[in-house]
């Protein structure tokens, strides 16, 4: 889900005050994972720690129906698979975005 880096950042309220700047990576179940700015992992959020979640400009409260950003076919995938599928799409972009120019310029 490389919207975020497209479209502007999204930020994740906790019902603690804090809030994390990052990428929303998906809802699975109760849990919201969420890639948070500078970290290359996501983190996993209980929904019931979460206040509310902005996505490009538009908020969202519980139950956080996130309107899914559809690159492939996920309805066929169980939430483990897609979580899965999402972070592997997201480290495949960085390998040739990052990884691959590096390679080909090192000596």
């Amino acid at each position: 889900m490389l919207t975020g880096f497209l479209f502007g950042q999204d930020v994740l309220y906790l019902k603690s005050g804090e809030y994390k700047k990052g990428i929303s990576i998906a809802k699975v179940g109760d849990n919201i994972f969420f890639q948070i700015e500078g970290l290359d992992i996501y983190n996993k959020f209980s929904i019931d720690l979460v206040e509310m979640i902005e996505i490009n400009g538009r908020n969202y409260y519980y139950p956080f129906d996130i309107p899914k950003k559809e690159y492939f076919d996920t309805k066929s995938l169980s939430p483990e698979k897609e979580v899965l599928k999402i972070v592997s799409l997201i480290s495949i972009g960085w390998f040739f975005l990052i990884g691959l120019p590096l390679y080909l310029l090192s000596p």
